[in-house]
C-alpha cells in the first residue's frame, strides 16, 4: 500500500498536478488524502512521508526534499518504547499514548536538507531559516537562522526595526501578480528590505506608513540579541585596551589592517565579545567587522557598521585497537608495534603523527557532537581541521620502540574560544614515554579547490560543550603566534621537493600534515647524506605549519640553523611555496645516534651563526 500510495502521490504531482508552485488542486488533493495543508507558492511540501498528518505549511516557503517533520515521540515512561506498549491496535493499551501534536510551518521559511524537526518543535516562525542538518528541538522564532544539532539560534536575518517593518506589510499574503505590481513601485524591498522602502511597499498596496521606530528599553550596550547580556561601554573599553596595543579612542574608526593587532589578537578579541556579550558571534557577523567600531556594534547586538569591498578579517587570517572513549574529552587507545606501525626497525614516525592526529580528531568531534564529515560553521560551510603545531618529544630514539611492544596512548583536549583546539597527549612505551602537544584551528576554502585560499572558520559549540574553555591563550600558542612573526636566519642549505601526491596529498587536495616530518627528512637527508637515516633516529620534532600547498607546487625546503656531532643531529629548517614564496612550515629537529657506541669523539659541531636552543617549547 505504501508503494502504491507513493506512485500515486508522484503521479499527482509529477503529472496531473504538475505544477507544484501555483496548483489548487495538488493542495486539495494533499488535504484530502494526507491532511497536509500547504499554502500557495510553497515548493517541496507535497511528501506525506516526511510531514505527517495535519502540518500546517505557509505561503512562498522552501522545503528541501531531505528535510523531515517529525510529530510524535516513543513514549519512554512505559516498561518500553515499542508501540507495543503504547498504539491500542497492538491490545495491550485501550488508547493510543503517543503525544501526536500538529506542527506549524509558517510563511517564507526554509528548511534546509537534512533537518530534522523533532515533536518539541510545534511552530517554525514566519521568515525564519533551518540550516542544513540541523535537529530542531523547540520552537524557531520569526526570521531566526538555526543551526547544529542541537539547532541553536546563529543570528536574525534582519535587525528588530526591519522586523517589524517586513512584519507590518505583510507581503506574503499577496497572490503573485498583486505582489509583482507591488514590488515595481518600491523595488528595494525585494532585495534588501529597510524601513523606507518597506513605507513604498506599503503605499504601493494602499496600506498607511509605519510609525516611528521605538526599540525596546534596554542598559546601554546591552546585546539585542536573544540570549544576549547587557554590556557596558565601560567594559568594552577595558576590552578593546587589554587587546588593542596603544589603544585610544582615535582608533576606533581606523581599519584593523592599520592597528598593532594581529590574527592571535583578533581571536582574543573575539573571545572576549563572546564573554561578555554570552554568544557566540557567526562567521558572517565577525567577518564583516573593519574597524573596532564595528566590533562595539557587534556587541551592542547592532550590524557592523562600516561597508568595504573585502573583510578584513580575511586579510588578517592565519593561514584501534582498544579504544576507550568513556570520557567525552579525551581518549585511550591501546596500540601494538607491527607492521603498520614500523619503519626503520622502530616505531614509525609519520604513523605516531597520523594516529595522534586521528585520536585529536575524534575527541574533538565527539565534543562537537558531529560527524567529521558534517563539521560547518554557523554558516553551514565544510570546515577542515588544520594543524597547526604539533610538538612530540621521547625519552628514546624512535628505533628503540621494536615489533610487539605495547603502546598505551592517552589525549586530553581543552579549547580556547570556539576556533582552537589544544591537546595534551603521552605514549607509555615497554622503556619510556612519548609526550605530544597538538594545536589545531579550523579553514574553509574561498574558491574550491583552491589551496591558496584558505580562509580560518569556527564550528558552532554546542550548548553544554564537555571540552572545556581555556580563559587565556597558551603559551604553546603563544610561542607559536612569535615564531610566525620571526625573521628566518639566511638559510645554510636549499633543497627542491618533488611532492608525491599518494604520499603527500591528503583527501582535500591538500598537503598532509603527517606528511611533513617525512618530507623534511627527505629533504635534509640531501644534506647529512642516508647515514643520517641509517645511524640516527628523531628524539625530538617541532612543526609549525603556516600554510599549505596542492600537488602541482614545489616546496623549498632550507635548513636555517644545523648541529651535528658524532651522538646527535639538530636542525632548524623551512618550507616555502615556490610558487610565491609563502612560508609554508617551520620545524625544529633532533636525532640521537640509535647505537650506544660514539663513533667519533667531540662535541656537536656548530655550523648556523646563531644556533638557538633546542628542548620542548609548550
Amino acid at each position: 500500500m505504501a508503494i502504491g500510495r507513493t506512485i500515486i502521490d508522484k503521479m499527482m504531482t509529477r503529472v496531473i498536478y504538475r505544477d507544484e508552485y501555483n496548483s489548487l488542486e495538488l493542495r486539495r488533493y494533499f488535504e484530502r488524502t494526507a491532511g497536509l495543508k500547504v499554502g500557495l507558492y510553497t515548493l517541496g511540501a507535497f511528501d506525506r512521508w516526511r510531514l505527517p498528518p495535519n502540518t500546517v505549511v505557509g505561503r512562498y516557503s522552501s522545503i528541501a526534499k531531505s528535510a523531515r517533520l517529525i510529530d510524535a515521540n516513543h513514549p519512554i515512561d512505559a516498561l518500553s518504547t515499542h508501540p507495543y506498549f503504547y498504539l491500542k491496535e497492538f491490545g495491550l493499551s485501550a488508547t493510543d499514548r503517543a503525544n501526536v501534536q500538529a506542527q506549524v510551518v509558517e510563511d517564507d521559511v526554509w528548511l534546509g536538507h537534512n533537518c530534522t524537526v523533532t515533536p518539541g518543535c510545534h511552530v517554525i516562525g514566519r521568515g525564519s531559516i533551518v540550516g542544513a542538518g540541523a535537529v530542531v528541538m523547540s520552537d524557531v522564532p520569526r526570521y531566526a537562522i538555526m543551526a547544529g544539532a542541537p539547532a541553536k539560534l546563529v543570528r536574525y536575518r534582519f535587525a528588530p526595526d526591519v522586523i517589524e517593518a517586513v512584519e507590518a506589510t505583510e507581503w506574503w499574503l499577496l497572490d503573485k501578480p498583486d505582489l509583482e505590481a507591488a514590488l515595481r513601485q518600491a523595488p528595494g524591498f525585494a532585495f534588501a528590505p529597510t524601513r523606507e522602502n518597506a513605507n513604498q511597499f506599503l503605499a504601493a498596496i494602499g496600506k498607511p506608513a509605519l510609525p516611528p521606530y521605538a526599540a525596546p528599553s534596554r542598559a546601554v550596550g546591552a546585546s539585542a540579541v536573544a540570549g544576549g547580556v547587557a554590556v557596558s561601554e565601560s567594559a568594552l573599553t577595558d576590552l578593546l585596551r587589554r587587546d588593542v596595543p596603544d589603544f585610544t579612542s582615535g582608533d576606533l574608526t581606523r581599519p584593523l589592517t592599520d592597528l598593532k593587532i594581529d590574527s592571535f589578537g583578533l581571536i582574543n578579541l573575539r573571545i572576549g565579545i563572546e564573554t561578555l556579550i554570552g554568544r557566540q558571534i557567526t562567521d558572517r557577523d565577525w567577518g564583516s567587522v573593519m574597524t573596532l567600531s564595528d566590533v562595539v556594534a557587534l556587541a551592542q547586538g547592532q550590524a557592523p557598521v562600516t561597508t568595504a569591498a573585502a573583510p578584513a578579517m580575511a586579510a588578517m587570517a592565519p593561514e584501534v585497537d582498544g579504544a576507550d572513549v568513556s570520557r567525552p574529552t579525551a581518549e585511550r587507545r591501546i596500540q601494538y608495534v607491527n607492521m603498520p606501525q614500523m619503519a626503520l626497525s622502530g616505531l614509525s614516525e609519520l604513523w605516531t603523527f597520523k594516529e595522534l592526529g586521528d585520536m585529536h580528531w575524534s575527541v574533538l568531534t565527539r565534543g562537537l557532537r558531529t560527524p567529521s564529515a558534517a563539521v560547518a560553521d554557523s554558516e553551514g560551510d565544510r570546515l577542515y581541521a588544520t594543524f597547526t603545531r604539533i610538538c612530540l618529544s621521547s625519552d628514546q630514539p624512535l628505533t628503540d620502540i621494536k615489533e610487539n611492544d605495547r603502546l598505551t596512548m592517552d589525549l586530553e583536549m581543552t579549547r580556547f574560544g570556539a576556533g582552537m583546539f589544544f591537546s595534551s597527549a603521552s605514549i607509555a612505551t615497554a622503556n619510556g614515554a612519548i609526550q605530544a602537544s597538538i594545536m589545531t584551528s579550523f579553514s574553509k576554502f574561498g574558491e574550491a579547490g583552491a589551496n591558496t585560499s584558505l580562509l580560518k572558520g569556527q564550528p558552532v559549540i554546542p550548548e553544554g560543550c564537555e571540552i572545556a574553555p581555556l580563559t587565556s591563550l597558551p603559551k604553546f600558542a603563544q610561542d607559536y603566534r612569535t615564531q610566525r612573526a620571526s625573521d628566518l636566519p639566511a638559510p645554510l642549505f636549499e633543497f627542491e621537493y618533488a611532492i608525491l601526491p599518494p604520499h603527500d596529498i591528503n583527501g582535500v587536495g591538500l598537503l598532509y600534515f603527517a606528511a611533513y616530518p617525512q618530507i623534511f627528512d627527505l629533504c635534509a637527508m640531501q644534506r647529512f647524506g642516508r647515514s643520517m637515516f641509517s645511524d640516527f633516529s628523531t628524539t625530538y620534532r617541532d612543526v609549525y605549519y603556516f600554510a599549505n600547498c596542492g600537488p602541482d607546487d614545489t616546496p623549498i625546503f632550507r635548513i636555517h640553523r644545523c648541529e651535528e656531532g658524532p651522538s646527535a643531529i639538530e636542525f632548524d629548517a623551512s618550507l616555502v611555496r615556490k610558487s610565491d614564496g609563502k612560508l609554508m612550515a617551520f620545524t625544529t629537529t633532533v636525532k640521537r645516534r640509535i647505537h650506544n657506541e660514539v663513533r667519533a669523539a667531540g662535541s656537536l659541531k656548530t655550523v648556523s651563526k646563531a644556533p638557538t636552543t633546542v628542548g620542548l617549547r609548550v
